[in-house]
């Protein structure tokens, strides 16, 4: 069976330090038919470099501009750019486990009748 492919979005405003570990976690998945689109809802500067330095070379990563409307804009903007039969979220500062993708797009083969798939938290800093 061929993967699913996943549009994991994640929108940005600021950007902060934690940003290149939630890049890292996304784009290093186990489950690799994903694009990942970050949508720059007033990125700073440091997040613009980082965002750029993820996407070199990388044609899963897209950048969306949203111009600081908000949280619920920024995810609308992302849902309509979407190319995956999946939806995956996160934020600029999660961290995902290697085989999060994985495990949910499974999950939801092994059952399509479910709607949405969700995934357990670890509180860290």
């Amino acid at each position: 069976m061929s993967e699913v492919k996943l549009s994991v979005v994640l929108p940005v405003r600021g950007g902060g330090v934690t940003l290149g570990r939630a890049l890292g976690s996304c784009l290093g998945q186990s489950f690799g038919d994903l694009e990942l689109l970050l949508v720059d809802d007033g990125m700073d500067a440091g997040a613009r470099s980082m965002v750029e330095e993820a996407g070199r070379g990388d044609e899963r990563v897209r950048v969306l501009a949203n111009e600081g409307r908000g949280l619920v804009s920024a995810l609308n903007t992302g849902l309509e750019a979407a190319r995956g039969e999946l939806i995956g979220r996160m934020d600029a500062d999660d961290v995902s486990d290697g085989e999060r993708f994985a495990q949910q797009t499974e999950y939801w083969r092994e059952r399509p009748e479910v709607g949405v798939v969700g995934c357990g938290v670890k509180i860290t800093g």
